[in-house]
């Protein structure tokens, strides 16, 4: 009879397409085997694929696999039996474009007819230790690739922005063969912290390059890529003649996959607006907290705990529920903790989800232009609460901060250690 073998896979890459790794874990009783590798240019989907793959290579004999995967695009591939309908249709979709990364896809067919593969679909970058191992043992192999390989851009810049009641912050690191400088500052809006960023890194360069262009704030491509050219505004005007000197390529790099000069741009970009608006409140009579939180939902109840402080002193607070979503007792904590101050105040919120984090700081404008509906004419949900927040916004100048799950953060920690608590 096989034996049943247990196999999580991750797969993950710095810039969509740019250097990829995968990472696989296999287990069968008490033995355990990692595996893991990289490529120089590659996409998400394909390390996802490849992790798969060569975990399933590693398989001597035929065996039962239960093959646990974050990616939506392998797992539901059979799953939903979509891979038989794009083999027969000789690898085209239902919409009659081809299907991408056919050699890879045959290749899982294959080892599909060795193998009895029984497919799960995990949550990426939540609390599966397995799963946060391939995730470990890809970045790993990611930053390897990038060691070993030469690099293609002559310059790599890095740009970070950030902005939060009419204070703007920006930072620049621009890699030019093994020099480095790194320049930062502010700015009055989004649109002036992205064009005095830009304008910066380009008037440090004496000649034309290729230039790869590091990103994690969508304001940094959309002002790349604008066709406006207003003639109104010298400062534009200047960036562009600094652009087209050059050839430049876009990186896009995802929160969860930043690589350590993306991270190391955002942080001192957010230190550097956090210190702006410590100033801003002292200026403005107001006091500056900071907020942590933390919050779970399962089977049997779910709870969450906050910690708001002045940097001296720390007010704790919690509550426990029967049968809420995760969302909701995010949104509890932060609700009940902002609620519990007694005058206006600086508030930076802290918080690990990027729900949170990203409804905050860019869906609730376009909610509120809508009626308070999604894209797809649906409610929001939670609009009451989250309706509730923007009008302790104007009462309270709030900064909003994204952690990474991993956060050693000693407010962060607490918070997670008192909820565990709570929840046993």
């Amino acid at each position: 009879m096989p034996k049943t073998v247990t196999l999580y896979t991750d797969g993950a890459c710095s810039g969509n397409p740019g250097p990829g790794g995968w990472g696989a874990l296999l287990m069968y009783g008490d033995i355990k085997k990692e595996l893991s590798g990289g490529e120089p240019d590659t996409t998400n989907n394909r390390m996802e694929l490849t992790a798969a793959i060569e975990g399933l290579h590693a398989l001597k004999y035929p065996c039962i696999v239960e093959l646990y995967t974050d990616s939506a695009y392998l797992c539901n591939a059979f799953l939903n039996g979509w891979i038989w309908g794009w083999q027969k249709n000789n690898w085209k979709k239902a919409d009659k474009k081809p299907v991408l990364n056919v050699d890879l896809w045959q290749e899982l067919i294959d080892l599909s007819h060795k193998h009895t593969i029984h497919w799960h679909k995990v949550k990426g970058h939540a609390d599966n230790e397995y799963n946060n191992r391939c995730d470990e043992l890809a970045r790993a192999a990611i930053d390897k690739v990038c060691e070993e390989i030469p690099c293609e851009d002559d310059v790599k810049i890095y740009v970070s922005v950030d902005y939060a009641n009419g204070l703007g912050a920006w930072d620049v690191i621009i890699c030019n063969n093994s020099a480095e400088e790194e320049f930062s500052g502010s700015d009055e809006s989004l649109l002036r912290v992205s064009i005095t960023a830009l304008t910066k890194a380009f008037s440090y360069l004496s000649k034309s390059y290729i230039i790869g262009l590091y990103y994690t704030n969508d304001a940094i491509a959309n002002l790349i890529n604008s066709s406006s050219r207003d003639k109104d505004i010298s400062s534009i005007n200047r960036l562009y003649e600094l652009l087209s000197a050059h050839d430049i390529r876009l990186h896009k790099q995802e929160f969860a996959e930043r690589d350590k000069k993306m991270k190391r741009c955002d942080d001192t970009c957010r230190k550097l607006l956090s210190d702006l608006s410590v100033k801003a409140a002292k200026r403005d009579g107001k006091l500056f907290v900071k907020l942590f939180f933390a919050a779970t939902a399962k089977e049997k109840g779910g709870a969450w705990y906050s910690i708001i402080t002045d940097g001296k002193i720390a007010r704790n607070m919690s509550g426990k529920y029967m049968s809420q979503t995760q969302n909701y007792l995010r949104l509890t904590a932060i609700l009940e903790s902002l609620e519990s101050l007694s005058k206006p105040c600086a508030v930076e919120i802290h918080t690990d989800s990027m729900y949170i984090y990203k409804t905050a700081t860019t869906r609730i404008p376009v909610w509120q232009k809508n009626d308070w509906l999604k894209a797809n004419k649906q409610p929001v949900s939670h609009a009451d609460m989250w309706q509730k927040i923007c009008e302790l916004s104007s009462v309270h100048d709030i900064y909003w901060v994204l952690h990474e799950k991993d956060d050693t953060d000693d407010y962060m920690a607490k918070c997670r250690a008192k909820l565990d608590e709570l929840l046993n």
